[in-house]
């Protein structure tokens, strides 16, 4: 039997490497493979695919390593070595090899987020909705969410506003109906999803489709003020359920039934008025008779800031309720 030295000298596993240029998209970090884009990884996780892909070998090893060394960029290149350690288990003999191949990577954008500075769209969310608060809250979520999946290689190329809304034009169509369910999900929202037919491919002759999708925000948000079942609430949770805060007890209610809800008054229409009294109970400057009155849900409110001079309130059916704000974005 052969010792290992001897026995690494007479076999190999490698049979060739061919030297190329990787091209890496600085954006979403897939690699050019074959003319093809291949995958979303962190930059030095296709650097090895990529090596690997580039490896011929006479039998393929138990076991691979490499090691990545990048010099500094010159302009969109670099340069690096790449070693590569292989284990492999032959005729009985355990065959240990290391290589040492040159690197060179150069940024290059990939299909997808070329199209980002250009006008290219495959999908367009169409978002609609009456209260400016929900509106301003989905908006935001929308814009965090194509944050988080840009490295996806999904883009919005732009945002127009029109009358009650805002449209989104997104790059990749597939993922709409993944954020119309969660925009329902997070919002209360209604929405659907369909294909409008765009050209037809050259190559194939089949039809290229657009997808449009439509989500309409509900007319109530976090803070709404509403009547249901004969009582006052304010909403704290807004979402496929709501959660509504009892103005009179302080209990809090989950309502599924949202089309027996009475919308009465938006935060934008909260008055802020004047405490005129705080012991024994709390009373305010009446918004239109400018009497000190007392408030309905004054129970509620047993521990007030010495310091406070003002609260938020709503009038309902001759009646005032103290109300809170609530953050919505």
């Amino acid at each position: 039997m052969l010792c290992n030295e001897c026995f690494g000298e007479r076999h190999t596993s490698l049979k060739h490497f061919t030297p190329h240029t990787l091209l890496i998209c600085p954006t979403c970090h897939s690699f050019q493979y074959q003319k093809e884009w291949k995958h979303h990884k962190p930059k030095e996780e296709a650097i090895r695919e990529a090596v690997l892909h580039h490896c011929d070998f006479h039998f393929q090893p138990d076991a691979v390593d490499l090691d990545i060394l990048l010099h500094d960029e010159h302009g969109a290149v670099q340069t690096g070595i790449v070693t590569l350690r292989t284990e492999t288990v032959l005729d009985g003999q355990k065959l240990l090899e290391e290589f040492q191949f040159p690197l060179k990577v150069k940024a290059s954008r990939c299909n997808t987020c070329s199209r980002v500075k250009t006008q290219y769209y495959e999908g367009v969310l169409q978002l609609r909705g009456g209260n400016k608060q929900t509106l301003a809250a989905a908006h935001a979520f929308i814009l965090s969410e194509a944050e988080r999946i840009k490295e996806k290689g999904v883009f919005i190329t732009k945002i127009e506003e029109v009358t009650n809304g805002i449209d989104y034009y997104y790059t990749k169509q597939q993922y709409l109906p993944i954020l119309t369910n969660k925009l329902v999900e997070k919002f209360g929202a209604v929405g659907k999803t369909h294909g409008e037919l765009f050209s037809k491919s050259r190559q194939t002759s089949k039809d290229i489709y657009r997808v449009n999708a439509s989500v309409r925000l509900p007319d109530y948000g976090i803070g709404t003020v509403i009547g249901y079942k004969g009582k006052i609430f304010q909403l704290v949770g807004v979402g496929k359920y709501l959660t509504a805060l009892d103005l009179k007890t302080g209990k809090k209610l989950t309502i599924t039934d949202m089309e027996n809800i009475d919308i009465k008054v938006q935060p934008d229409d909260f008055k802020s008025v004047q405490i005129t009294k705080q012991y024994p109970h709390l009373e305010v400057l009446h918004p239109e008779t400018f009497q000190s009155v007392s408030v309905e849900n004054a129970s509620l409110i047993d521990t007030m800031d010495s310091g406070r001079k003002e609260v938020s309130i709503v009038l309902i059916d001759e009646k005032i309720w103290v109300v809170q704000h609530f953050q919505t974005c």
